[in-house]
């Protein structure tokens, strides 16, 4: 055979490829790397992530895209939505549907047409692990009012809020004062919860509040309602979410976002402390 029907060849076989494939679905991982276009790969704002994360790849990228591609392969080529471009670092996002696995990830200096071959910036390892929820709360707590916080004091994660016993449900003998409290309960990521977890409030060290058998949806936020006998004087509150740890989270945040505090002061009696000789 005559290497200019060994071209041929090669050539039918690379158009079938795009032609069955898409022309950015199917662009090996190995295309050569240089220097044409002058771009370069240094590295990598993080190693892993999921479907829909988004990462830094820094490196030379001239002030402009043009025709250059950022991808994502595994045997097939994946396109990288571009979030910024800047002429050392790429923000870009990763595309639904990747199944989990290691990936090369780089940018090619034009799409591939015909036989010609593609220059590359140079490619680094990333992996795409498996999706899983990420579980906070976003807004804060309402503290007093009815069933659901309409007619309480909403207070935003990290904020602080004064309170007296006219906030309150009725008191106790113990000087602690009962509240209706509602929260938001968010799951970030498309991905189910599983197992059931349950939630704890807390007034400092002590647990006041318990919320069993939660779960939620893919991307489901809803309130989360319930009550608590809260001490007098000056104590933080905070939201204890999966506190026994029974749902793996995404990540890189995992389980660093389940824990969410206010400080709060509640001024008044209540009832007086128990006294039996009364």
């Amino acid at each position: 055979m005559t290497q200019r029907s060994t071209r041929r060849g090669n050539a039918r076989i690379v158009a079938a490829i795009v032609a069955a494939c898409g022309l950015v679905m199917c662009v090996p991982a190995f295309a050569q790397s240089g220097q044409p276009c002058g771009i370069n790969l240094a590295s990598l704002s993080k190693s892993s992530g999921t479907p829909g994360d988004t990462f830094e790849m820094n490196g030379t990228w001239g002030p402009t895209q043009g025709t250059k591609i950022p991808c994502i392969n595994m045997g097939g080529m994946n396109t990288l939505e571009v979030v910024t471009w800047t002429p050392t670092k790429l923000t870009v996002r990763i595309p639904p549907g990747l199944a989990p696995g290691a990936y090369q990830v780089g940018v090619y200096c034009e799409p591939l047409t015909g036989g010609v071959t593609v220059y590359s910036s140079g490619w680094k390892t990333f992996t795409i692990l498996k999706p899983m929820p990420d579980m906070t709360s976003k807004r804060g707590i309402t503290i007093g009012g009815a069933i659901g916080g309409a007619g309480g004091k909403f207070v935003p994660w990290g904020g602080s809020v004064v309170l007296t016993e006219a906030d309150a449900l009725h008191g106790s003998p113990n000087s602690e004062c009962a509240f209706n409290l509602s929260y938001d309960l968010v799951n970030l990521k498309a991905v189910p919860t599983s197992p059931a977890f349950l939630n704890r409030v807390k007034a400092d060290a002590k647990v006041v509040s318990t919320q069993s058998e939660l779960s939620l949806g893919a991307s489901e936020a809803r309130p989360i309602n319930t009550q608590a006998y809260l001490p007098i004087g000056k104590h933080t509150l905070s939201l204890w979410i999966d506190d026994d740890h029974t749902v793996g989270e995404a990540p890189p945040r995992g389980e660093s976002n389940n824990v969410v505090r206010i400080s709060y002061a509640l001024r008044g009696r209540c009832y007086e402390p128990y006294n039996p000789r009364k």
